[in-house]
């Protein structure tokens, strides 16, 4: 790590291990004078600030429900500079743990602090520990401000209210003991029905049919062309319980298998995607070139196989399962460039010209050769929010809108809904330098599309 060129009567007094800061992976260092942020990879300090000079410290969460902090302090030139410490999802809430810390150690100094409702100052940690990745939330309040009052950093969400912690621990017990007894009673019926028929019956072999070959489309069209016909396109793979589900072969995904109820989540490069479902599920992870990470939990007590199988362009890169009663599956699968038809996706220099879909009947519309550009066609209403390294503006129009992003290169993510009930086709595109290099659509009523693509 850099010097830190500590005074003489300065000392560390704490460190947070795992935050995002624009976008680079970051850690932040409490010292008794003032707060630091490092690059986590190489230990450089990029950023710094006398804890008197900071003015304000709002506690919140980001669009996909992160814990962030934001940090107001007035630096030598008299100018205003904000920064948003994002808290990435960690197992057992750590990132609520470590946002816990961080916010006792400035209150320590005095800060002044605001709390939008993530936490409560009288609330013990051990309340928020089980909070999965998630961190679900109530709808969003309409905000009520003219658009000369809307800042970048977007609304921050409440949580909901999490339950008393007496009242499960009463019963914590007692709920244990008999899911002993029930898990030692159903092991001990299965034994004895396994010899009975064992000894009447010899087994009989099953014959399983070969699974019929089902083309599956992809929401992303291959980017080798100079057009793009924004065209309606299937939606994901859909859960399929009863019968074989075919492998996309478009992208990076992961396949759960278990034919009871799971939770935990998966992702890579500080993003996680929370997965509670059951029977067999495939989840697309919009990465590249990264390590695919996660933790999966069953969510009974049987004996029957969770599996876990991470595939890249319909080739099978890793499968770990587990049979243990509450068993747990932890994925770290290094996965290369995302295959798309079994071959690797590189953006074409040429400039995208982009012919809108036919039921839009919007006209041909040239697009910006310079700068990074998202863009929204739909002939109906949308509305949204669109950032870039932890900045955000909300939007809401309709037709075919391109929307500038004042950025060279980071993270440029953003959520965008149909305001209605139509089947039409919504694309969301995002350009660099006249390059299309993301895409994602939608034909459902009240449809969404999210992205997040580093540029």
């Amino acid at each position: 790590m850099d010097d830190l060129n500590l005074g003489s009567d300065e000392s560390i007094q704490k460190k947070i291990p795992k935050i995002i800061v624009a976008g680079t992976r970051s850690e932040a260092i409490l010292t008794s004078r003032r707060i630091l942020l490092a690059e986590r990879e190489t230990g450089r300090v990029f950023w710094e600030c006398q804890y008197t000079d900071i003015t304000l410290v709002i506690s919140g969460v980001n669009s996909i429900h992160e814990p962030v902090l934001t940090i107001t302090s007035t630096r030598p030139d008299k100018e205003q500079e904000s920064v948003e410490l994002v808290f990435v999802y960690q197992s057992a809430g750590q990132n609520i743990r470590d946002l816990e810390k961080c916010i006792t150690a400035l209150k320590e100094q005095n800060v002044p602090f605001q709390n939008t409702g993530l936490l409560s100052a009288t609330t013990p940690m051990s309340r928020v520990s089980a909070v999965s990745a998630s961190l679900q939330v109530d709808e969003e309040p309409k905000d009520e401000r003219t658009a000369s009052d809307r800042t970048l950093t977007g609304n921050y969400r409440k949580l909901k209210q999490l339950p008393p912690e007496n009242s499960q621990e009463k019963s914590y017990f007692t709920t244990v003991a008999i899911v002993l007894v029930v898990i030692a009673v159903l092991i001990v019926g299965a034994f004895i029905a396994g010899q009975v028929l064992k000894n009447k019956n010899a087994p009989v072999p099953v014959v399983t049919p070969a699974p019929t070959a089902v083309t599956t489309a992809e929401p992303v069209p291959a980017e080798t062309t100079a057009e793009v016909q924004l065209t309606p396109t299937p939606s994901a793979t859909p859960a399929n319980t009863t019968g074989e589900m075919s492998i996309p072969v478009n992208g990076i995904w992961a396949k759960i298998t278990y034919p009871g109820n799971y939770s935990g989540s998966l992702g890579a490069q500080g993003r996680m995607y929370a997965v509670n479902n059951s029977g067999t599920r495939f989840v697309p992870l919009p990465f590249h070139d990264a390590t695919i990470d996660g933790t999966v939990e069953k969510g009974d007590g049987s004996a029957d196989m969770l599996e876990i199988a991470i595939y890249n362009g319909g080739s099978l890169v890793s499968a770990i399962n587990t049979t243990r009663p509450f068993g747990t599956i932890d994925v770290h699968v290094p996965v290369g460039p995302a295959q798309w038809n079994g071959l690797v996706v590189t953006p074409t220099p040429e400039a995208v010209v982009v012919i809108p879909t036919p039921e839009t009947s919007l006209a041909l519309r040239t697009v910006p050769s310079t700068g990074v550009w998202v863009r929204v066609a739909y002939p109906g209403t949308f509305a949204g929010s669109i950032g870039s390294n932890g900045n955000w503006r909300q939007v809401e129009s309709s037709g075919d809108q391109f929307y500038q992003i004042p950025m060279k290169d980071g993270l440029v993510e953003g959520t965008l809904e149909k305001s209605d009930n139509s089947t039409m086709n919504m694309v969301v595109q995002v350009y660099k330098d006249g390059t299309l290099v993301s895409y994602g659509n939608t034909t459902r009523p009240k449809g969404n599309v999210e992205f997040h693509k580093t540029v």
